[in-house]
């Protein structure tokens, strides 16, 4: 059975998406097997962390 997280709205900046942390009390930063569940899937399209061609990633909402 899948298990599906929806209780918070899209997180458009840093301290919304710590403001969420704060009342869940912890937040996965990637997929958690939980649809909904992390960081990934709450913050805004524009926010997400970027794929760089060495493999590696950049997440602009840190900084």
């Amino acid at each position: 059975m899948c298990k599906i997280f929806n209780g918070f709205k899209k997180a458009g900046s840093c301290s919304e998406l710590s403001e969420m942390i704060q009342q869940i009390g912890f937040l996965p930063l990637l997929d958690s097997g939980i649809i909904g569940y992390s960081a990934e899937a709450i913050v805004d399209e524009d926010c997400r962390y970027v794929l760089l061609p060495d493999g590696g990633w950049d997440w602009p909402l840190w900084k």
